[in-house]
């Protein structure tokens, strides 16, 4: 083996490449005179750095900054037969060392000619660039191309060849093998980024549809033609219609018995809807009942002819008969102001804890498998190979990430929770239980509420006088 050198004989080639870096070579032929012209060529002798030193302290001389050598440095294998080469590049590539170009003799008798051992060169190395030495026109181009078809890893150097050729070939195939190398493995870090991204991305997605599943608000979603592509269990649930029966269908040609049908068919029409609009709708279910929605209408493309929607409704019906109600005692402006207080002041915890619990409920669903793993697992009677089969399995269903994730949103769904029913039970504490109205008054307290004044309007022991609350 012959080591490379420093030379400003060279070719400097683009700093890209690392001065101290050296580019291995593999040499196959069977003439050992032509080994020692190419280590003649590419490893010139070592210059005397040492007297250089010494020379520049004598008479004062600065060394020459222009004299750095950026060029390649080869180190060369050499190998005499053409099975001995293939062993030689099994061996190294075993070592995690790649050559820069290979250069073969086309005859090397007897034993593998260079075609044949080109041949199974490639078979280990399919990406190390050959340089086919000949002195003879005993193949032609055209018959090693039939051979190895038409490729740009193969070149022909005609003997006796000149030394800058050597040169040349050896530096820009060996660059050529580098860019090659770091292409590859650029592109598998690529791949390993895409996919942990992915990864995360699935986890993201689960999670939102874990949220959506679990929000109590009928979400609809329609494309640009009005086509239903979204359609969560709480409008199954509100509509009485699955959601394999609604998606893909048009949303106004849905079996829904619309009060007011053209005030649903104008929030679909093109160009109807540029911007976030509440609107009232109201249905009749199939008990014959009204219903009434309080819904939210917004625009996902902005485009005039796109009829894409996400509709975000919520059941009011209990909510206006109570109003309704009110509105028919004289108590109609105080307990208007009161109960429109006490639903926003609850209506968020309350929906919270909702949401909370269900999206706890979905996480525990998604870990039943993983603890029926688990129960299966930790049985004292499973042999090794039951055990680990088991233990497969898990891993087949759910990654370490996985796990973690569907572990922590359990407690911090209770967490939320808990926090919520702690606010609810905080406005409980503040209204106190109000007495049986009085049977006759001669004028009706029209003084407005709001949890502020909660205490005014109370049963006290004074007056004995309250507000009935429903």
């Amino acid at each position: 083996m012959y080591q490379a050198n420093e030379s400003e004989e060279t070719i400097k080639i683009s700093q890209l490449y690392d001065q101290q870096s050296i580019c291995p070579l593999l040499v196959i032929d069977d003439n050992e005179s032509i080994h020692r012209d190419f280590a003649k060529v590419l490893l010139p002798p070592q210059a005397d750095h040492e007297l250089e030193e010494l020379n520049n302290n004598l008479f004062g001389e600065e060394p020459d900054s222009k004299d750095e050598d950026v060029s390649l440095k080869f180190e060369i294998d050499s190998a005499f037969k053409g099975k001995e080469g293939f062993e030689l590049l099994k061996s190294s590539l075993a070592k995690g060392r790649t050559y820069g170009a290979a250069f073969v003799d086309m005859r090397m008798p007897p034993g593998w000619d260079g075609v044949k051992t080109i041949e199974h060169l490639w078979q280990v190395d399919p990406d190390l660039q050959v340089v086919i030495c000949t002195a003879y026109s005993d193949r032609s181009w055209d018959e090693i191309i039939q051979k190895f078809g038409c490729t740009d890893k193969l070149v022909i150097l005609k003997k006796p060849f000149d030394d800058i050729e050597v040169v040349q070939l050896a530096t820009s195939l060996s660059v050529k093998r580098r860019l090659l190398d770091e292409s590859r493995n650029r592109l598998k870090q690529l791949k390993k980024d895409v996919n942990s991204k992915n990864v995360k991305l699935r986890s993201a997605n689960q999670d939102a549809e874990v949220l959506l599943s679990s929000i109590s608000s009928a979400i609809i979603s329609l494309d640009r033609y009005g086509i239903v592509t979204r359609w969560n269990h709480s409008a199954e649930t509100l509509f009485e219609l699955n959601s394999f029966k609604a998606i893909g269908e048009d949303f106004c040609s849905l079996p829904i018995r619309w009060v007011d049908s053209e005030k649903v068919h104008g929030l679909m029409q093109n160009g109807s809807l540029l911007q976030q609009e509440q609107v009232v709708l109201e249905f009749t279910c199939k008990m014959g009942t009204k219903r009434s929605l309080d819904a939210s209408v917004s625009p996902i493309l902005n485009e005039v002819a796109s009829k894409a929607r996400m509709i975000v409704a919520n059941d009011v019906t209990e909510q206006r008969r109570l109003q309704s109600q009110l509105k028919n005692t004289s108590w109609q402006e105080s307990l208007d102001q009161f109960s429109a207080n006490i639903a926003r002041e609850i209506h968020r915890p309350i929906n919270k804890i909702d949401d909370s619990v269900r999206f706890a409920s979905k996480a525990i669903e998604n870990l039943v498998p993983l603890l029926d793993c688990l129960a299966q697992l930790a049985n004292e009677n499973l042999n090794e190979e039951e055990f680990d089969d088991l233990r497969k399995l898990m891993m087949q269903r759910f990654t370490p990430s996985e796990i973690e994730a569907e572990l922590r949103k359990v407690p911090a769904a209770l967490i939320d929770a808990e926090e919520s029913v702690a606010s609810v039970n905080e406005l409980i504490e503040k209204m106190r239980t109000p007495s049986e109205e009085p049977e006759s008054s001669d004028k009706p307290n029209n003084k407005r509420l709001d949890l502020g004044q909660v205490d005014s309007i109370a049963p006290s022991a004074e007056n004995g006088t309250g507000v009935p609350l429903i």
